[in-house]
């Protein structure tokens, strides 16, 4: 869901030889670019987008989430078309890590050059227009999502830019168990 040009599937694909499949993406243009790294994109929602019932082994929002107002509304979608058993995964910056913050700050000020965000920003942090139409969602409230409205269960964590955001390029970070850290955090959860 939200598969922008591609290139994170187009990346798993070429690096470990997962297939490339469907992908939903409300950009006509990012999902033009996709289409030309192999995937059968379809333009459209997450909240709104008809889906084939119980047709996928897993359903992943790398990033998207943060994009979208409503969850319930388009995670009740997408677990729709999840086969029991299937994974629906989120990957995201949590609202309440020091991306998620510096990014809501960033995003009440217009820019990135203030004061209070001098000496402190990663090299390359999210383009502002992308920060500006954000809707920050924390980790325990996606939680609540899935445990609570859609009934998924076993859920588990891994979290990575457990650094700082200035020193996220000094060194390669593996994921890592749990939520509390992380600028980058993935729920894997099962539907029953």
């Amino acid at each position: 869901m939200g598969c922008g040009s591609g290139l994170f599937e187009d990346t798993l694909h070429r690096q470990y030889g997962l297939p490339l499949f469907d992908g939903i993406e409300p950009s006509t243009d990012m999902a033009q670019i996709a289409k030309k790294r192999g995937l059968n994109v379809r333009v459209g929602k997450a909240e709104s987008i008809n889906l084939p019932a119980r047709q996928y082994d897993t359903i992943y929002f790398n990033g998207s989430s943060s994009y979208i107002k409503d969850l319930l509304a388009a995670y009740q979608n997408c677990i729709k078309a999840l086969k029991s058993g299937g994974h629906f995964i989120l990957i995201d910056v949590p609202k309440e890590s020091a991306y998620g913050l510096m990014y809501m700050l960033a995003k009440i000020q217009g820019n990135y050059q203030s004061e209070e965000l001098a000496n402190v920003l990663p090299k390359w942090p999210y383009p502002i227009e992308l920060v500006d139409s954000a809707y920050w969602h924390t980790t325990l409230e996606k939680k609540h999502l899935l445990e609570n409205e859609l009934q998924l269960r076993h859920l588990r964590f891994k979290q990575t830019l457990v650094a700082n955001p200035l020193y996220t390029n000094d060194s390669v970070e593996e994921p890592e168990d749990g939520f509390s850290k992380g600028g980058y955090v993935a729920i894997i959860a099962e539907k029953p």
